[in-house]
């Protein structure tokens, strides 16, 4: 078995991918929160697609700047946003703005809007969410 949080997190992926989840459903979250930060890589392997939190660069996730460098690195056929939250300005053309920019980001398969308890009832929120999803 492998060490650390890579070694874990490729070895359920690999057993995933045993038991026949293919790479192209199957994604890996790593957290970070800091530029440069190493953690970022742990979500690269040969058995999934990476995906990481989204806060801060949640109206750009191209601004993620360690996240993009990891994607640059990953032979994966997509990725995922599989934390993202909104946290900037509350109007529906900001939401909806920051929605469509991150899903635009080339090979952007996954995004979880994470937190829903806490903008279930924001109607600049979900009228975003609707425009965005009737496309």
């Amino acid at each position: 078995m492998s060490s650390g949080i890579s070694g874990i997190h490729h070895d359920l992926c690999k057993l995933a991918n045993e038991l026949g989840v293919p790479r192209k459903k199957l994604f890996t979250h790593a957290g970070g929160w800091k530029e440069g930060q190493r953690v970022f890589y742990s979500a690269l392997n040969e058995y999934s697609c990476p995906g990481w939190s989204f806060y801060d660069h949640a109206l750009n996730p191209e601004n993620d700047r360690t996240a993009m460098k990891a994607l640059e690195k990953s032979d994966a056929p997509y990725w995922g946003a599989v934390e993202w939250l909104y946290m900037g300005e509350d109007t529906q053309e900001q939401w909806a703005s920051a929605i469509q920019n991150s899903l635009s980001v080339k090979k952007l398969k996954y995004m979880c809007i994470y937190n829903w308890r806490g903008i279930k009832n924001n109607s600049n929120a979900i009228s975003a969410i609707k425009k965005i999803t009737k496309k």
